[in-house]
This record gives C-alpha cells, sequence and structure tokens, in this order.
C-alpha cells in the first residue's frame, strides 16, 4: 500500500497471534472507529478499504507470519487530497514489466473531515481505533480506561530496545531488502555517434533488493552499447533508485 504520508494521514499497526487473526475482523474494528466519531454510510469492501460512501479513508496491508500477523493501515483525516493525487501518478520513465508484489487497485478516496460537520482530528481517531480493538481483544478491560504508552526522543536513546527497532527500520535490508522480485525494462541508448538513435531494451531483474538477471539481445546489440550495459548493470547489484 503506497499512500502519501502527511500530517493528515494518521498510520496504525496492529500485531496480533495469528490464531486470533481475521482481516475481516480487524477492518470493521476500524470502520466501527469511524463510525464512532458521528459519520455515517462507513463501509468495508472486499479488499478490507474502510470506505464513507463509495469513497476509500482508510487502506490496509497485512503479513501472516509462523505465529504471528501484522496489520498495517492508514486513515486519511485531513490529507491535502489534491497532493495525495499527484503523489499517486505512476512515473512514466519507470516500466516494470514483471512484479510478485500485490498490485495496488487506484480508488476515489475522501478524508474524514469532508464527510462531518463536527470535529474529527487525529487523537480523536486514535482514541477510537484504541477502545474499538480494546473492547474486542480485551472484553474485561470495556469499562476502563485506554492509557496509550507515547514513545518519544527519550526512549529512543535510552531504551535499546526501541533503538534497535528504530535503527532496523532505517537499514537497507528492512527498506530493499525485502522487496518483492520484480522485473523494470529499461532503454539504453547508445553513446557512440554511429548509433545515437538506436536504443536497446534491457530486462533487470531484482530479488531481495540486487540484481539477479539482466536480459538483452546480444546479437542485435553493437557493442558500444553492450559496454554502456555492463558498466550500468551488473549481478550482485543493489537497486539505486
Amino acid at each position: 500500500m503506497d499512500w502519501m504520508q502527511d500530517e493528515g494521514n494518521t498510520n496504525y499497526s496492529v500485531m496480533l497471534p495469528r490464531d486470533q487473526f481475521e482481516r475481516q475482523t480487524n477492518a470493521r474494528l476500524v470502520a466501527k472507529a469511524v463510525e464512532d466519531m458521528g459519520i455515517d454510510r462507513v463501509n468495508v469492501t472486499d479488499r478490507y478499504d474502510v470506505c464513507v460512501g463509495d469513497r476509500k479513508v482508510s487502506g490496509s496491508a497485512f503479513r501472516i507470519t509462523n505465529k504471528r500477523a501484522y496489520h498495517h493501515g492508514t486513515m486519511l483525516i485531513s490529507s491535502n487530497l489534491a497532493q495525495l493525487k499527484g503523489a499517486l501518478r505512476p512515473t512514466p520513465n519507470i516500466k516494470i514489466v514483471d512484479s510478485k508484489a500485490v498490485g495496488s487497485v487506484r480508488s476515489p478516496v475522501t478524508s474524514l473531515v469532508d464527510s462531518v460537520t463536527q470535529d474529527i482530528n487525529h487523537l480523536r481517531f486514535v482514541h477510537n481505533l484504541s477502545l474499538a480493538f480494546s473492547k474486542h481483544y480485551y472484553p474485561a478491560l470495556e469499562h476502563q480506561p485506554v492509557s496509550p504508552q507515547i514513545i518519544g526522543e527519550s526512549e529512543l536513546e535510552n531504551n535499546p530496545f526501541v533503538r534497535a527497532g528504530y535503527d532496523e527500520l532505517k537499514s537497507w535490508n528492512w527498506i530493499y531488502g525485502q522487496t518483492p522480485q520484480f522485473t523494470r525494462l529499461f532503454e539504453i541508448a547508445s553513446d557512440d555517434d554511429d548509433h545515437q538513435s538506436e536504443t536497446i531494451p534491457v530486462e533487470v531483474t531484482y530479488k531481495n533488493g540486487v540484481i539477479v538477471e539482466i536480459k538483452f539481445d546480444e546479437l542485435d546489440t553493437p557493442p558500444s552499447i553492450q559496454h554502456k550495459i555492463s558498466t550500468l548493470f551488473s549481478l550482485a547489484d543493489s537497486i539505486d533508485f
């Protein structure tokens, strides 16, 4: 899920034992948190998006491991939708010809502030969301207040566990090393005066963030372009874009 991260877009993550996790249940709990803010026509799609009417306000991504389940979601509370639309336009010079990643589906969106007249903000949504999940997964605590634990700069500096998690999220392995396999098409032009108007398609396959295959037609590729390709791409090179 690739959504613009601005201050009007709240991100949330839920971690559960695998045997307690259901996508539909979690999506319904997010929808309930929105409904409890006085917003009508809230519904959940078959892709587990939360919508107000026919417009999406929340999308989710899931990861299931042997013992745990992870649910990451967003909530458009007061995002700049014009900027969001621009950020989601495909980049014309990047051509992905094959990918094992889960594809995104473009959907019309709205913000919660555009759906109700009363005040809607980040803190109110966080409170409602925490309450909805607490009531469902910890029913014995239903009538007790939920006290959030805020992790700030002091924990980052003084708590080794928090620091280790922070450093991991900034590492190359986390950002690129777990990227699903994909193949990108490049059009390589010659620097040789004799072949200036000629371009050769090159398919480069990446797996776990590094190049595992480079394909082009060697018989139809002039030596000058072959040399250029060899300087641009090498097996085991990492993603550089």
